[in-house]
């Protein structure tokens, strides 16, 4: 199924699509419905200058799911998909991508795994073996727990376990493996999260600017995980005030 005929294309109104292979080259794709589900039998191909999106901020309220064999992503692609929220007594991840058999991420190509903003939900990855090459990988900055935006000069707290708290502009940093920094008008956050398995998103910054936490990559191999490349799950700091979201987290179990 080529894209390669459009520029841009926003799907609505189909929430499960199975199809034989997937190929998006030159093109920008978002599949925009709630709780939408694709499904790949053989490659799923993300190719010379496309980006594929599944999800937006506009639809968090239900995970979505993404299954092919093979997952490649090359020239300059992009792989964008949003979490729902997670219920962690029934299920501690916000959206699947399954791979039954390798992902390739070749030179500047980059895998997005973004986290519901106020619950925390994140992306579960299931693969069998994944090479990220040299100059590209898996960016998670700045998506994690939302901080607070500005709104008129009112600070506010942001979100997640380990949120900053801030009643104005000079709101607290976030926690997660250390507490936050505290400001004149705000406490840091605090810590959460597991040492051996941090599976959750980093926490958003106090005050305003909207200093978000770093997203979640969590990557559960059959096999093996070779990367030459970055992944990446920073907070994003308020370069204005001084106060920023706390790194997110990173966990890869493989053979």
């Amino acid at each position: 199924t080529p894209f390669g005929n459009f520029k841009d294309v926003r799907i609505y109104g189909v929430t499960n699509w199975a199809i034989d292979s997937l190929v998006a080259t030159s093109c920008a794709v978002m599949f925009a419905e709630p709780e939408f589900r694709l499904m790949v039998t053989n490659t799923m191909l993300i190719g010379t200058g496309a980006s594929l999106q599944v999800g937006s901020e506009l639809d968090r309220m239900l995970a979505h799911e993404v299954r092919c064999r093979e997952l490649v992503i090359t020239n300059g692609g992009i792989l964008t998909v949003y979490s729902g929220p997670t219920n962690a007594g029934t299920l501690n991840y916000g959206g699947v991508l399954d791979i039954s058999n390798v992902v390739w991420i070749a030179t500047n190509s980059w895998l997005v795994p973004v986290s519901e903003p106020t619950n925390g939900g994140s992306l579960l990855i299931t693969v069998s073996n994944v090479t990220i090459a040299a100059g590209d990988g898996i960016d998670a900055r700045g998506r994690g727990f939302a901080g607070w935006a500005y709104t008129g000069g009112t600070g506010g707290n942001g979100y997640g376990y380990g949120k900053g708290l801030g009643t104005t502009y000079y709101g607290g940093g976030a926690g997660y493996g250390g507490t936050g920094a505290v400001s004149m008008s705000g406490s840091g956050g605090g810590i959460y999260g597991s040492t051996n398995a941090p599976i959750q998103p980093g926490s958003g910054g106090g005050g305003c600017g909207k200093p978000n936490g770093g997203g979640s990559v969590r990557i559960q191999a059959t096999g093996g995980v070779q990367v030459n490349g970055s992944i990446l799950a920073n907070g994003i700091t308020n370069i204005i005030w001084g106060w920023g979201g706390s790194g997110g987290g990173i966990f890869i179990a493989c053979n």
